[in-house]
């Protein structure tokens, strides 16, 4: 399945660098401090890291399950600068809008943005599957807003949920999905 290959890389990415030691990690993750003084490269790895092996497993099964949904639409190399665009938003984000997250590790956010693509891009080809997905994502986001992240979840994974990440990848989604859009016709023409 050609469509699972970008979100396999991107597993194994991250499966590798749970592996790394603690001070190698600690050079990766998202910390705001560290970014705003020049450690730029925290914007993209710390969407790669991980708290530990239960949030590695919830992020690569959403991975895949996206990748199993939308995969088709993209290239490998179309998966991956989608992945980048969506790190740095997410981040621009976090960094603007949220000065009191100080530490982030994680896909999640990503992962929003990934679903809304794919789910615009599923009603832009008619696929009534798109609605239901892009309600879903807004329901979810919403409610999370709304009344903060399951508890379980942050047990789970040993951290607070960032669901301000969800929010701004999801947001981050149209205009990327746009641009790219705007990209396939222009090329096409």
């Amino acid at each position: 399945m050609p469509q699972l290959v970008g979100a396999l890389t991107l597993v194994f990415v991250c499966f590798c660098l749970m592996f790394l030691p603690e001070s190698a990690q600690n050079w990766l993750v998202y910390q705001r401090n560290d970014i705003l003084h020049g450690q730029l490269w925290r914007v993209l790895t710390g969407h790669l890291m991980h708290t530990n092996f239960w949030h590695f497993v919830m992020n690569a099964a959403g991975a895949l399950a996206i990748a199993w949904l939308h995969g088709r639409y993209y290239s490998v190399l179309g998966w991956w600068l989608r992945l980048t665009y969506l790190m740095v938003m997410t981040s621009l984000g976090l960094l603007v809008f949220c000065p009191h997250l100080v530490w982030y590790v994680g896909l999640s956010g990503i992962l929003h943005g990934l679903m809304v693509m794919g789910a615009l891009e599923d009603v832009r080809r008619h696929e009534k599957t798109g609605w239901l997905l892009l309600i879903g994502v807004v329901a979810k986001i919403t409610f999370e807003q709304w009344h903060g992240p399951a508890k379980e979840t942050a047990i789970l994974i040993n951290a607070p949920v960032a669901v301000d990440a969800h929010l701004f990848g999801a947001i981050a989604a149209l205009p990327g999905w746009l641009f790219c859009l705007w990209l396939m016709k222009k090329k096409g023409a």
